[in-house]
């Protein structure tokens, strides 16, 4: 199966490039409220674009519009989520996490059983992670005002995620980006300077971990960064490095080691938020970004 992740915001504004009549289709539809105009928009374009078209709607509100139009369609797989994945901060964090594995283990072809260890392993890594709050707090301490996230293959997306989090939690004060190892080296290696913290997602992958600890070794080699931050599954005794190593969970393979790995994001973006002084559930002093996208028109497709 070949999986590609497109943003509602791409399919309102450009639908047919994405949306095709005599295509059978399975649209996806990922939400935490279930109410932001693009995703109601985008389900009713497909629905008028795709001559045959199913749904699977992941979303964590009972109550809002994707799960609501979801009743009485045969065609449509509402997945409900727990209730506190609902989560009320602004930043998503919960949410994230269960949609993410909600759609993992649909769509992962494992058995059951295997299915289950792989949860309990990733509940195991999240946890080991949270151990180490005040480690991360270590981090937060650190004088810098730039986050750069790196990440190959599944931690590309997920990078791009923690990234995001940051950059919301602290209302851009901190600057952010995200890249792939080994696309960093052109040209956006050039933000890092002395305020700068490298975080990079190592995989588990021994071909692709040559290249994570290659451009490790050169961003660190180089003594610009304020600290390069390594997360792996080990320890590999790197200079100037400040290792994380999520042991365990040998069943898990680098998609389900995004959990441990975007806890551990999430609580940096928490903590730097409270560093720059804002309130983590309402980070925009000026109330122009908001929990629920607003103000945005739904024009209409003729």
């Amino acid at each position: 199966w070949n999986f590609n992740s497109i943003a509602t915001t791409d399919i309102v504004a450009n639908p047919l490039t994405h949306l095709r009549k005599d295509v059978p289709t399975v649209l996806v539809s990922f939400a935490r409220s279930g109410n932001s105009p693009e995703s109601v928009a985008t389900v009713d374009l497909a629905k008028q674009l795709v001559d045959e078209l199913y749904q699977v709607t992941i979303t964590c509100a009972a109550e809002g519009k994707l799960a609501q139009q979801a009743h009485g369609d045969e065609r449509n797989l509402l997945l409900l989520q727990p209730s506190p994945s609902n989560d009320a901060g602004f930043a998503m964090t919960s949410s994230f996490t269960s949609m993410m594995l909600t759609a993992l283990l649909v769509f992962d072809k494992s058995e059951l059983a295997v299915k289950e260890e792989k949860v309990a392993s990733l509940i195991a890594l999240s946890q080991q992670t949270l151990n180490r709050v005040d480690g991360i707090q270590d981090l937060v301490n650190l004088d810098f005002n730039r986050v750069i996230y790196l990440g190959a293959g599944p931690f590309f997306g997920l990078a791009h995620e923690a990234q995001l989090k940051i950059l919301e939690l602290t209302a851009g004060q901190v600057a952010t980006m995200y890249e792939s190892p080994v696309g960093f080296r052109h040209g956006p290696k050039s933000l890092i300077n002395e305020d700068t913290v490298v975080l990079v997602f190592g995989t588990t992958t021994d071909y692709t971990r040559k290249y994570d600890l290659d451009l490790v070794r050169e961003v660190a080699g180089d003594q610009i960064a304020r600290r390069v931050v390594l997360l792996s599954d080990r320890a590999f005794g790197l200079e100037n490095v400040k290792e994380v190593a999520l042991g365990c969970g040998g069943v898990l393979n680098d998609v389900y080691r995004v959990f441990p790995y975007i806890v551990y994001g999430q609580l940096f973006a928490l903590l730097t938020s409270l560093k720059v002084g804002n309130r983590p559930d309402t980070p925009s002093p000026t109330g122009t970004v908001n929990r629920v996208v607003q103000g945005v028109i739904i024009h209409e497709f003729k």
